[in-house]
């Protein structure tokens, strides 16, 4: 028998034993799992909530969601699924690229074409045993979009780079490996490779692109066909909020909505700030007040009720997603305690 053809498998073998949480860190400019891998799985869809990010995953393969946790990714891809889906000796038979390019039947569709650097990319990783980025390995600090606003005519594009900025002071174009989004894909859509498509429509959205665990946001404006006036008669300024309102309505070439009426601005108050109706109680008090600092007082009186505390301490606990697999469940109890009272104290 001849044993040397064992012996790359079992070079392979004591790489990936039970228990272990890393494999071998890579050196200077090899493609790695959390540098290289996990934004392409991001960009890809591959992590996010409809498919294999989906608490349960899908069809037997996990993924953390928007690859927030890097070992249980790694150990998903490496050690589960009996091996097959990154296989070192016999890349290009592999699951994970077979079933992206929907060389084999994917539910997903296909997501990286075999032409695709991406794929090409995971390949090479997965050809050299699939290494993780190093302890001592450079880390991402911040990531920027290029031009970071932009003012469009409707129906005109703008092209985006992304830079990322590591700790040893290098950055790196990483255009091809962000995730692109639109607040609003009418006003201005952006497809996967930074190319912003603007609309018919006048109005403002928020290009956000995303590379490991950072984010940067581009904002776009397409004002009305006509410019802005030069003045603004009219325009009552009655806090700093408005002059931000104020000025951004200039920059789109619009006006202000005429003020609303007493009964619609109850309602919105109440859902913005409480995120309740009023009571039909509340309703014919605040209509059958004739005091002119009415709106005023109301608001004083929302922000005093302890709704307000509850329904903006959910919303900010949305934003920052506190996660009881990384902290515990005492701290996110905590935390929920804390955000609480400090807006009960308007802290």
């Amino acid at each position: 028998m001849d044993c040397s053809a064992l012996l790359p498998a079992m070079l392979l073998a004591a790489t990936w034993l039970p228990g272990q949480s890393t494999a071998p860190p890579a050196g200077a400019g090899q493609v790695t799992f959390e540098r290289d891998i996990q934004p392409i799985l991001t960009r890809a869809g591959c992590n996010a909530g409809p498919c294999h990010g989906k608490a349960r995953g899908q069809n037997g393969f996990a993924l953390s969601l928007f690859a927030y946790d890097a070992d249980f990714d790694y150990a998903a891809i490496m050690r589960e699924g009996r091996g097959r889906r990154a296989m070192p000796t016999a890349p290009g038979d592999s699951l994970l690229l077979q079933k992206a390019s929907a060389q084999v039947a994917h539910g997903g569709g296909r997501r990286l074409a075999v032409t695709d650097p991406n794929y090409q990319v995971v390949r090479t990783w997965i050809a050299a045993g699939g290494p993780r980025t190093g302890p001592n390995a450079p880390r991402l600090q911040r990531i920027s979009v290029s031009p970071p606003s932009r003012l469009l005519q409707a129906k005109s594009t703008q092209r985006l780079q992304v830079l990322a900025f590591w700790s040893d002071g290098t950055s790196e174009d990483v255009t091809r490996l962000a995730l692109f989004s639109s607040s609003e894909s009418v006003i201005a859509a952006v497809d996967p490779s930074g190319l912003v498509k603007a609309g018919p429509l006048p109005g403002e959205a928020a290009i956000m692109a995303r590379f490991m665990d950072q984010f940067a946001v581009c904002p776009i404006l397409i004002p009305q066909t006509l410019p802005p006036s030069a003045s603004s008669p009219g325009w009552k300024v009655s806090n700093p909020i408005d002059s931000l309102v104020f000025d951004k309505l200039q920059q789109l070439g619009l006006h202000p909505s005429g003020l609303a009426s007493d009964a619609t601005f109850l309602r919105r108050v109440h859902l913005d700030i409480i995120g309740t109706l009023p009571t039909p109680v509340e309703v014919t008090a605040f209509l059958g007040d004739g005091a002119p600092d009415k709106r005023a007082r109301l608001v004083d009186r929302l922000l005093e009720r302890p709704e307000y505390a509850d329904f903006w301490a959910n919303k900010w606990t949305d934003l920052l997603r506190p996660n009881p697999y990384h902290v515990g469940i005492k701290a996110v109890m905590n935390y929920d305690a804390w955000i609480r009272d400090q807006f009960r104290q308007n802290r």
